[in-house]
């Protein structure tokens, strides 16, 4: 990232593996990945202060069915939360999209209660420029220009799973631009 004209981080990257995939945040204390493990890396990189953040879950060693059926719903939601992502309108209806994918499939327990931020010129010790925050009703009205990071992720506790899918957009005059160029898919035998 250095080399090609990138500042340093203004976070080191959450790296959360196993049962500690869950959280959703960074967990304090060692955890050694395991032959067969999930593993859910969010990290950022900056640009004269600027941020983008992407995050994915990777499966070391073999995927369970259900952890592909977990990340083809995780997929569907961030596209969905994608789309509405526009000018023009309230940043409360990306949640809101987040949601009907989640709920619909009968996660209402196993969605987080906010599915994104807003990224700006932020620095150390966080990457998030909050508020905002993108939870359902918030009325806030998406610009141009705006930065948010998107993040679609479900945890299955009684299962022990977690697939997380996040990525960053640009509003635009006439929709969005996501910042990454990464596919969407999920890792497995890393």
């Amino acid at each position: 990232m250095l080399r090609g004209g990138g500042d340093v981080p203004p976070g080191g990257p959450l790296v959360n593996s196993g049962r500690r995939a869950l959280c959703g945040r960074s967990v304090a204390g060692p955890h050694t990945i395991e032959e067969c493990d999930q593993v859910t890396i969010e990290f950022a990189t900056s640009y004269h202060r600027y941020t983008a953040c992407i995050e994915r879950t990777a499966v070391v060693g073999e995927a369970s069915p259900l952890q592909y059926d977990m990340f083809a719903l995780v997929k569907d939601a961030i596209r969905a939360m994608t789309e509405a992502a526009a000018p023009g309108q309230p940043i409360g209806l990306i949640d809101d999209a987040h949601r009907r994918v989640f709920d619909r499939a009968g996660h209402v327990v196993n969605r987080y209660a906010a599915c994104g931020y807003a990224l700006g010129a932020t620095f150390r010790p966080t990457w998030m420029d909050v508020p905002p925050m993108i939870y359902s009703g918030n009325p806030l009205i998406a610009a141009p220009g705006m930065v948010f990071f998107l993040d679609a992720m479900l945890a299955d506790a009684d299962a022990g799973y977690a697939i997380s899918l996040g990525l960053t957009v640009v509003i635009t005059d006439d929709g969005h631009e996501a910042l990454s160029k990464l596919l969407l898919e999920l890792p497995v035998n890393m």
